[in-house]
């Protein structure tokens, strides 16, 4: 699969667009309001504007900041437990910025492998730790210097 990181200059989707205030993303929900992206119970009544969040927008471009490959017989084994952590550290991470999301996975469980694109460099870092932490196994983490971009791979 073809992605794309973020350019040097930094978050693209993130930077040089106003939202009116309120708008709200026909994908996935989330509110501008407050200068912020939030996830709100109750959605704004009267008039609203619909466009896409910058995550969406990172998903359906295809424009990932984090990759993290997984290469293990746990694929297999322990799939769902793999998914829920995953899933678990999206959560908390969502919790500070809605923004932040798993973008993507792909599995081949039969080579043992699994691909996580994720919206946000520090989450795809935070997943593969949360992998080392439960499983063991070893973890490379690397970030390109300049780019909000990382690569991260977790084998056992």
């Amino acid at each position: 699969m073809k992605t794309n990181l973020y350019p040097a200059r930094g978050r693209l989707y993130l930077k040089n667009k106003k939202y009116k205030e309120p708008t709200v993303c026909p994908e996935c929900g989330l509110v501008f309001t407050g200068g912020k992206w939030k996830r709100l119970e109750e959605k704004p009544e009267g008039e609203v504007n619909m466009e896409l969040c910058p995550a969406c927008r990172c998903i359906r471009d295809k424009y990932f900041a984090g990759v993290l490959r997984i290469n293990s017989d746990l694929v297999r084994t322990k799939n769902e437990e793999i998914k829920n952590l995953i899933r678990n550290e999206e959560e908390k991470t969502q919790r500070v910025n809605p923004l932040r999301r798993v973008g993507k996975i792909e599995e081949d469980v039969e080579k043992g492998k699994m691909v996580i694109y994720t919206t946000f460099e520090h989450l795809a870092a935070r997943i593969g730790k949360a992998l080392a932490r439960a499983y063991k196994g070893e973890l490379e983490i690397k970030y390109k210097a300049g780019v909000k971009a990382v690569r991260v791979w977790w084998k056992r």
